[in-house]
């Protein structure tokens, strides 16, 4: 699944054919992480889709709930047949692929944003201790020969 990140989104380009309707093509972006607020009004919105009891929901239904609101928070643009005045983004696609493709892609962007983070994080980290190095060698040398290790400008 190819993501292109653009800060905190990511870029998907959908292309699946579902059973019902044909092809879906176009750009999705999503956000890479929800807020704390976002996470809270998903779960929310999750629950009051699929009802107060929740135990006896049909696992379609519980999945289909699931999928929508989390595609609701975390898309920042989608094409036109993904909107819909009426109807919650995606919710009057009947092809289920696309939500399933959809969902995946919105996972793979958020994994591949911390991936990338964790990477800068491990070389930040990497560049201070070589630094570190550096300036103990530093320290070392200009204690050992009372003089700087290299010439002050």
């Amino acid at each position: 699944m190819e993501i292109l990140l653009n800060g905190s989104t990511g870029a998907y380009n959908l292309d699946v054919h579902g059973p019902l309707k044909g092809r879906y093509v176009g750009t999705f972006v999503f956000r890479a992480y929800l807020t704390p607020l976002e996470y809270v009004a998903c779960d929310r919105e999750y629950r009051d889709l699929i009802g107060k009891i929740q135990t006896q929901v049909d696992p379609l239904a519980d999945f289909l709930a699931f999928a929508l609101v989390q595609l609701k928070y975390r898309i920042v643009s989608a094409p036109a047949f993904w909107f819909d005045k009426e109807v919650m983004g995606g919710g009057s696609v009947p092809d289920r692929i696309v939500l399933e493709t959809l969902l995946e892609a919105s996972s793979a962007v958020e994994r591949k944003y911390k991936e990338d983070i964790l990477e800068k994080h491990s070389e930040a980290i990497d560049k201070i201790k070589e630094q570190l190095d550096k300036d103990k060698k530093a320290l070392y040398v200009e204690k050992e020969l009372g003089a700087p290790a290299e010439p002050k400008k």
